[in-house]
């Protein structure tokens, strides 16, 4: 009911209030469509991780958003989105993730450890640890924190998680929990 009631008042919105609106709508839209909404990456050997991580790009794991969301026919659906596909990487501010199709933000920040957060802390709701910021920045000289806001970027379309033009893969029906 809320969301449908903020779209009739966009128009009569100043122009700086509505952007705010539109982006709460569509994670709420998200919520609405997707539970379960998690970052998933490989496991992997934490004894040699730190000095692996230090010399390549590589041996990072690969950060999906996974989640269930309901299709058309109203039947819940796995689905994971590859978050490299959806955030690009701007080292000229320092390092951080920028909405932008293909990238490879992920990899471009060396970053791992991510998590999703349903309600907006600092104005973001994806952090993830990354090594490719400022030295001043890196926490026992390693990596620093960077967030983002998934907000107008992430939306669920037909059962499936997507972002800009990119369906995630899914389609694998599951049972619904109700």
């Amino acid at each position: 009911m809320l969301p449908h009631l903020l779209l009739l008042l966009l128009p009569f919105l100043p122009p700086s209030n509505t952007q705010g609106l539109r982006m709460f709508t569509h994670k709420a839209q998200l919520q609405k469509d997707c539970t379960d909404l998690t970052i998933h990456q490989e496991p992997i050997n934490t004894e040699d991780w730190t000095e692996r991580m230090l010399e390549t790009f590589d041996t990072l794991p690969e950060q999906h958003l996974r989640a269930r969301c309901r299709d058309n026919r109203g039947d819940m659906q796995f689905t994971q989105l590859d978050l490299n596909n959806c955030l690009g990487w701007d080292a000229d501010r320092g390092g951080g993730f920028v909405a932008r199709a293909g990238g490879n933000g992920m990899w471009h920040g060396g970053c791992w450890g991510c998590r999703y957060m349903l309600e907006l802390v600092r104005g973001a709701d994806l952090s993830c640890w990354c090594k490719n910021v400022r030295e001043s920045e890196k926490e026992r000289g390693v990596a620093g924190r960077r967030s983002f806001n998934l907000e107008g970027v992430i939306r669920a379309e037909d059962g499936r998680l997507k972002c800009h033009h990119i369906l995630g893969v899914g389609g694998r029906v599951v049972e619904d929990s109700d």
